[in-house]
């Protein structure tokens, strides 16, 4: 793989200026860094949670129909392996996402964060659909009527 992104390199800067010792090392070490990341994600555990969250808005009656021919043991590795080649680009453009925001500055707001699910909550803004609070939460107990007053002489 390290001999293709090489080639791949030199066969795309053809500019005379251009060296692989100035430019050339920094572009392949960010291809090989990104080639890692595609390789340590593709298989990952998050991935197949992500599958098995959202699995059930891509498969299709056919899909599952499938499935279920297949003895037990068998029907979670077929569903997760139908389903991994459509959520894989989705994931691993998150993680991507999540790599450059950890570069540098950035225009990304609190709120943004919250809402891209890279934070759980947004200090000063209660209304937002917070999980911990939804987790925490605890009705108050029943209130028990007021006993009934004897009836008085007037």
């Amino acid at each position: 793989m390290l001999k293709i992104m090489i080639d791949f390199e030199l066969a795309n800067n053809t500019d005379p200026a251009w060296t692989f010792v100035r430019e050339g090392t920094g572009q392949l070490r960010d291809d090989f860094m990104l080639f890692h990341e595609y390789l340590g994600h593709n298989q990952s555990g998050h991935l197949d949670d992500l599958c098995r969250t959202w699995g059930a808005f891509v498969l299709t009656d056919q899909d599952n129909q499938q499935i279920l021919t297949l003895p037990e043991p068998e029907r979670e590795e077929a569903r997760l392996a139908k389903l991994r080649p459509e959520f894989l680009p989705l994931w691993l453009f998150f993680v991507a996402l999540c790599h450059a925001l950890q570069e540098g500055e950035n225009d990304l707001t609190a709120l943004d964060a919250f809402w891209l699910g890279l934070i759980d909550e947004v200090v000063g803004q209660p209304d937002l659909p917070i999980l911990r609070l939804v987790s925490e939460f605890k009705p108050d107990p029943a209130q028990q009527p007021a006993p009934a007053l004897p009836p008085t002489s007037s």
